[in-house]
């Protein structure tokens, strides 16, 4: 699914520059498991190395992630340069912003620290750009860095559209490039970035929400191609994948407060499930329980229909997947209850500060 993007009819831009310089962007917190993976990736380019600078960002990290940062900067490599930054807020945005202060590109593209990216990525990138466009990004499923039968279930489970997000990236829908709300991993001429400025560093998980956001209001597309693709790695367990469902939710409910246009209806259906499934065990305490147990059948009916497809279209399937309406529950409980807390949150800091 995907959303076409209108561009203003009073929009008027230069003609798009040359790109004679990508800065290639990884900023890491603790991510000494994963990092060797991507280097590796960013190593194999087929893009001409003469043409890419590397802004490796360490963001306050306590394990060995500024050692081998250091290590693949003081190590043979063919790129025009090898830049590593600090970043002592130890937070994304904050680390995105140092490396929008010190990169001398004409484009800046940004690589999750915990991803693996083919060896084409930047040159497909390039040529998207050189192509017409301002912006740009690709598929960006999810994958498992070491494959267990409790993990496919994970996989499955984020994988679909009804337990994680119907976002364009994460799928393959596509057969041509469209113009979509946002995209991950994205490719940004240095003029798009100049025109909206820094990321907002109020917002610790939503920064590329509210970017995506300023770009589009700007007047620029935001353009993915199906040819470029990149993975993310799952978090390695049920507790991790829950824990990030929650601190996602929570600064969802942070954003409807700093950046509400940056937040979509999509966002907010786990937490309007959370305050009908509360509601309806309330009147069931006090009255009756027949709500409640209208909400179960029609959740669990749309579950077990939707668990069963992503059972079929898994590869490893197996008997853990019979779970998975249960792990699904747990995701969207786990997203909504973080977005109500983050709304809370926001207004009684907000409360506070007045």
């Amino acid at each position: 699914m995907t959303d076409d993007v209108a561009l203003p009819a009073d929009a008027v831009f230069a003609p798009l520059p040359p790109i004679k310089l990508v800065s290639l962007v990884v900023v890491a917190y603790n991510e000494q498991d994963c990092l060797p993976d991507l280097l590796a990736d960013i190593a194999t380019q087929d893009f001409p190395h003469n043409m890419i600078e590397l802004l490796l960002v360490n963001s306050a990290s306590s394990d060995c992630t500024q050692q081998l940062m250091q290590g693949f900067a003081a190590g043979q490599h063919d790129f025009q340069r090898v830049l590593l930054l600090q970043n002592p807020a130890g937070f994304l945005p904050h680390g995105c912003n140092v490396a929008l202060a010190a990169y001398a590109g004409d484009v800046f593209l940004r690589i999750d620290a915990h991803a693996r990216i083919p060896a084409d990525f930047v040159r497909r990138n390039v040529q998207v750009l050189q192509a017409g466009h301002w912006a740009c990004g690709g598929l960006r499923p999810v994958a498992l860095r070491k494959p267990n039968p409790w993990g496919e279930v994970l996989l499955a489970a984020e994988s679909s559209a009804f337990g994680s997000s119907p976002a364009a990236y994460r799928r393959n829908p596509q057969t041509a490039g469209v113009d979509v709300k946002s995209v991950f991993h994205g490719a940004y001429r240095r003029q798009v970035l100049e025109a909206v400025g820094r990321y907002d560093e109020r917002l610790l998980r939503t920064e590329d929400n509210d970017m995506s956001l300023r770009i589009r209001q700007a007047g620029y597309r935001i353009h993915m191609d199906p040819g470029i693709r990149s993975q993310q790695y799952l978090r390695s367990s049920l507790l991790a994948l829950l824990s990030q469902k929650a601190a996602n939710g929570f600064w969802i409910g942070r954003t409807l407060l700093v950046q509400p246009k940056a937040v979509s209806l999509a966002h907010l259906v786990p937490a309007a499930f959370s305050v009908c499934l509360l509601a309806t065990i309330l009147l069931g305490i006090f009255l009756s329980w027949l709500p409640l147990i209208a909400l179960a059948a029609c959740y669990l009916a749309c579950a077990i229909a939707i668990s069963v497809k992503a059972a079929a279209d898994s590869p490893q399937r197996n008997a853990r997947f019979a779970a998975l309406p249960l792990v699904v529950l747990a995701m969207h409980i786990c997203y909504g209850a973080g977005t109500l807390a983050g709304l809370f949150r926001g207004l009684f800091g907000r409360q506070r500060r007045h």
